[in-house]
């Protein structure tokens, strides 16, 4: 029988904070004795703690015991040396670009392990076994070694580091959707009410990512626009709400505009410090505003957005609501590398951000939190914190697989590849998917008459059924099961996926030939495709918010909704994206 307060102090002394069990512990040879009523015996290398008088006899010196066994008189407890149980894969980057931040504690199994490493001037966070490589010289296949050690022992795994030199030989982008981006009025954002877009880009989405691409690939007569655009974020009145409300899918689109402008160094290198410090700070709180929605500790009920919206949101939402806080996330992460954003959430408080907010006149955002309600500010800091009672260190979260913020890959994987363009390509919704008839009109499908139907449905670039088609072109709504069917919808989705990967192929995080990246292509291929071909050969007719939403996009090139929502850059965006794949720049 095992007496529980000997069990307590053995584990508690073996492993600070450890949950294991005494007969866990081993002893050296020869170590079997009795000391008062407490009699020791080795069993099987095992530690069996047996009674020879009452539990609750107060001449059994428990706490003396053990501390006679830990001072040598009795032996010396060891734990089981560390394991190597899982490989750690090969990592690329670009010289000039983002750190590498690898995460290698989950390649081996063990207890009171610090971490080492060796190889291509790595570091190593002993603590938490995360290693950092510089990317300001080229490395070709070098061994980077990693070593678990604790008080029994050691084990060690290796992978290799691929640091290359920028071909400079990236896909062109059409100077004719730079000149469409162009006439576009600079994104703002505004926030005087609970809920709503916040921001005049409700339509014209990512046209400041499209002329901050076209800067960052060399283009420097865009440079002063860019600069132009970061500058009016830095106007108080304008800068994004940082709430992680619906408003997150055009916030993404300034983030991802920093995230290229920091990369391009005519337009960086001309920046002032504190508007650096005030652009890192937007960037900071875009990502904490989509890592409290997507956080696993956000209430399932009861939770509302920090702007205090009607809207809350889970995992289980559409695509446009969902994809971009947790790609924010993702983009924020890069920008300043997992270990020092995740650091960031852990520190969070809200009055020395809203503190900050006010020292640089955002007002637009400051009002957003403002707004905030539905938790107490101790259980708002701990969702972003991701910090329970039981264990305040634990970190934040993702909703979904237990992501840590260093998990860039694998939150774009699950937003663009898992949801956003994870499910069948269909022809529209309704009775066979020829739509819903309001006033003797089908919306939620594409435009057809009798003849032609069978053509367009026979010209689709995708089958109907094929794994790759965009979730809101057959998504709940407020209308019934299956009863959205919207380009519109479907945009809010799929472009703010474009702008986060070409945000992390400028900062060297996104490897055209990284199998997670291929993976993910093979979807977007299809889902792209699909929407153009609704929106250009045949047209489309948006079903949503349970009718009340049933704009036309008539087909072609020269309708009012292609203009309006800026599809020249739009589809020149996803598909300079393809051609950096295809291209494996």
């Amino acid at each position: 029988m095992i007496h529980k307060a000997a069990q307590m102090l053995l584990a508690s002394k073996a492993v600070a904070g450890g949950q294991l069990r005494a007969a866990d512990f081993t002893l050296q040879p020869g170590s079997a004795v009795t000391s008062g009523n407490l009699a020791e015996e080795v069993v099987e290398g095992n530690v069996e703690l047996l009674l020879t008088g009452g539990e609750d006899s107060p001449e059994w010196p428990v706490a003396a015991w053990v501390d006679d066994y830990y001072n040598g008189s009795t032996g010396t407890a060891t734990i089981p040396a560390p394991v190597a149980v899982a490989p750690i894969s090969d990592a690329t980057g670009t010289v000039g670009g983002a750190a590498l931040e690898i995460p290698t504690a989950g390649a081996f199994q063990g207890t009171g392990i610090s971490y080492s490493v060796s190889g291509g001037g790595a570091s190593i966070n002993a603590s938490t076994g995360v290693v950092t490589i510089a990317t300001g010289s080229a490395l070709n296949a070098v061994t980077i070694t990693v070593t678990a050690t604790n008080s029994s022992g050691s084990a060690s795994t290796a992978f290799q580091v691929t640091i290359s030199e920028p071909s400079g030989d990236y896909p062109e982008f059409p100077a004719a959707a730079v000149t469409d981006a162009r006439s576009k009025a600079n994104l703002k954002f505004t926030r005087t009410s609970a809920g709503g877009p916040g921001t005049n880009g409700g339509f014209f989405g990512p046209a400041c990512v499209a002329v901050a691409l076209a800067a960052w690939l060399g283009d420097d007569t865009q440079e002063a626009a860019v600069r132009s655009q970061l500058r009016t974020w830095l106007n108080g009145a304008n800068a994004p709400n940082a709430c992680g409300n619906y408003t997150a899918q055009y916030e993404l689109f300034a983030v991802a505009t920093i995230c290229l402008a920091r990369a391009t160094p005519g337009v960086w290198d001309n920046m002032q410090a504190y508007e650096k410090t005030r652009l890192d700070f937007i960037v900071e709180q875009c990502g904490k505003g989509g890592a409290y929605v997507t956080s696993d500790l956000y209430p399932e009920t009861g939770g509302e957005p920090m702007d205090g919206s009607a809207n809350e949101y889970r995992p289980s939402y559409n695509s446009n609501h969902r994809n971009p806080k947790a790609l924010t996330v993702a983009l924020a992460s890069a920008y300043f590398g997992a270990s020092e954003f995740a650091q960031k959430l852990a520190d969070f408080t809200l009055s020395s951000d809203l503190s900050k907010m006010d020292d640089y006149g955002f007002t637009s955002m400051r009002y957003a939190y403002n707004l905030h309600k539905g938790v107490t500010v101790n259980q708002f800091q701990n969702i972003i914190r991701g910090s329970t009672s039981a264990n305040p260190n634990r970190g934040w979260r993702c909703w979904y697989k237990n992501l840590t913020p260093a998990n860039i890959d694998e939150m774009v994987k699950e937003e663009v590849y898992e949801d956003c363009f994870g499910y069948p390509v269909v022809r529209g919704i309704g009775t066979d998917g020829k739509g819903i008839n309001v006033n003797g009109t089908l919306y939620g499908t594409m435009i057809t008459t009798p003849a032609n139907e069978d053509a367009l449905i026979a010209g689709m670039p995708n089958p109907i059924g094929t794994i790759g088609g965009a979730r809101e072109f057959k998504a709940n709504d407020a209308g019934g099961n299956d009863r959205r069917c919207s380009v519109q919808y479907v945009l809010g989705g799929a472009r703010p996926g474009v702008a986060t990967m070409i945000a992390l192929i400028a900062m060297g995080k996104w490897p055209a030939g990284g199998s997670t990246q291929q993976t993910i292509m093979n979807r977007y291929k299809v889902g792209w495709a699909d929407i153009k071909y609704k929106v250009v050969t045949t047209g489309h007719r948006d079903y949503a918010n349970g009718g009340s939403l049933t704009g036309v996009w008539e087909g072609g090139t020269g309708g009012t909704k292609y203009g309006q929502f800026g599809m020249d850059y739009s589809f020149a965006l996803a598909e300079w994206l393809e051609a950096y794949h295809d291209g494996g720049a």
